[in-house]
């Protein structure tokens, strides 16, 4: 089941791999994965084949996928070996480290969905699998605010209260 956890994140990273970087403007309306990783990381190497079939599943959807790395400096020429032998060919996001504490990655890999509304909606340390939870966001639906109740006027504050 999703659920909004939180915004998403500004993706304010050191650099881009594979194209452009994404902005509010290229995601808006869109079904967000994002995928924290390492270069050295086994698990995740081992991750990004399903990652792979998955966005080739949701290519023809409004479903972007990214990979945000925290490692840093001289790591492109690394970072684009490492994504042609894994079969890497969406955005890399590097020296990425405070947009993945952001998004609570205390631990790799780990992988977050976006709703079209940019609210976090589910987590790899959530009940369920990725493919189910991109599935159910690109019908997510936020609800809305239950309306007031006629006759409400909302909190008061204490020097208003009668005395």
């Amino acid at each position: 089941v999703l659920k909004n956890l939180r915004p998403v994140p500004d993706l304010f990273v050191e650099g881009w791999l594979n194209g452009d970087p994404p902005t509010p403007v290229s995601m808006k309306g869109k079904v967000v994965v994002i995928e924290a990783f390492a270069t050295w990381c086994e698990p995740c190497r081992r991750y990004i084949p399903y990652l792979a079939s998955l966005k080739r599943q949701f290519e023809n959807q409004d479903v972007i996928f990214l990979s945000l790395t925290n490692e840093e400096g001289d790591i492109r020429d690394e970072l684009a070996q490492f994504a042609s032998q894994t079969g890497m060919d969406w955005r890399i996001g590097y020296g990425a480290e405070s947009v993945m504490l952001e998004l609570d990655a205390h631990s790799i890999p780990a992988t977050y969905v976006v709703s079209r509304e940019r609210q976090v909606v589910w987590t790899s340390e959530m009940p369920g699998n990725l493919e189910e939870a991109i599935k159910q966001a690109l019908t997510f639906q936020t609800i809305p605010d239950a309306p007031a109740v006629p006759g409400d006027v909302g909190p008061v504050e204490t020097s208003d209260a009668p005395q």
